[in-house]
C-alpha cells in the first residue's frame, strides 16, 4: 500500500490536468497514488491519464456529475494510502510536498 493518495477531481480541463499530474510524478517522495476522479466531463481526459504511462496513476470516470465533493468521496473510497492529499486539477505541487 502506498503512504499517501493523492486525489484528483477534474472536469474538462485536460491542460491543467496534465500540469497537475506532472507535478505529482516530480516529488521527491515516490511512495504514493494517484486517483483521478473525472466527473462525468465531455473532454477525454483517459487519454491524457493513459499518456502518461505511470501505473501509480488510476483513473475512474463518474456516470454523472456531482460536483467537486462527489468525485472527491469517491476517491476517498478508492484510496490505499496511510494519508489523503487533495489536488484539484488546476493545482500544481511543489517538489517536496509529500515529503
Amino acid at each position: 500500500m502506498p503512504a499517501v493518495s493523492v486525489v484528483v477531481p477534474v472536469l474538462n480541463r485536460e491542460r491543467s490536468l496534465r500540469r497537475a499530474l506532472e507535478s505529482v510524478r516530480r516529488q521527491t517522495f515516490q511512495d504514493w497514488e494517484c486517483i483521478v476522479v473525472d466527473d462525468a466531463s465531455t473532454a477525454d481526459l483517459h487519454a491524457v491519464v493513459g499518456d502518461l504511462d505511470d501505473g501509480r496513476i488510476r483513473y475512474v470516470r463518474r456516470d454523472a456529475t456531482g460536483g467537486p465533493s462527489a468525485a472527491r468521496l469517491t476517491a476517498w473510497r478508492m484510496a490505499e494510502g496511510d494519508y489523503i492529499l487533495n489536488l484539484d486539477s488546476d493545482w500544481e505541487l511543489y517538489p517536496w510536498a509529500l515529503s
